[in-house]
C-alpha cells in the first residue's frame, strides 16, 4: 500500500512538472495518484466519546449501538471506533424516520408553556 506521504510527494512532483511545461509526465503521475487514491481506505474514525458528542449521547450509548448493530463501528485494540460516514448515515436514517409536522409559532409557544407547567395550564388561561 502506498503511504499518504508518498502520494503527497507525487502530487507535488506533478505540480512542479506542470509548472515546467511537462504536461505529459504530470498527467501520468496524476493518473497514478488517482489509481492509488482509490485503494486507500477512509480512516476518518471517531472514538465512541467523539461520536456520542456529535449525536448528543454518551460514549457508552455509542458502544451499545455498535454492539447491537444500530451503528457501524470497529474494535481497535480496546476501543470502539466509528467511521464519520457511519454517523452521517445514522443521522440521515434517523431524520428520515421522523414524521414531524411543522408547528406554527403559536403551537410551539403552547407546547413550550405546557412543558413548563407540566401540561396543567393552557396558554392564555387565567
Amino acid at each position: 500500500m502506498i503511504s499518504r506521504n508518498t502520494l503527497d510527494t507525487a502530487k507535488e512532483t506533478a505540480r512542479r512538472l506542470r509548472y515546467e511545461g511537462e504536461d505529459g509526465q504530470a498527467r501520468a503521475i496524476e493518473a497514478l495518484i488517482r489509481a492509488a487514491g482509490e485503494e486507500l481506505p477512509s480512516l476518518d474514525l471517531l472514538t465512541s466519546t467523539q461520536a456520542g458528542g456529535l449525536l448528543g449521547v454518551t460514549g457508552q450509548t455509542i458502544k451499545n449501538w455498535v454492539r447491537q448493530g444500530t451503528l457501524s463501528g470497529y474494535r481497535v485494540g480496546g476501543r470502539i471506533m466509528v467511521p464519520r460516514d457511519a454517523i452521517e448515515e445514522y443521522v440521515r436514517r434517523a431524520g428520515g424516520s421522523l414524521h414531524l409536522k411543522e408547528l406554527s409559532d403559536d403551537e410551539g409557544g403552547e407546547m413550550t408553556a405546557e412543558g413548563r407547567t407540566g401540561g396543567s395550564e393552557k396558554v392564555g388561561s387565567a
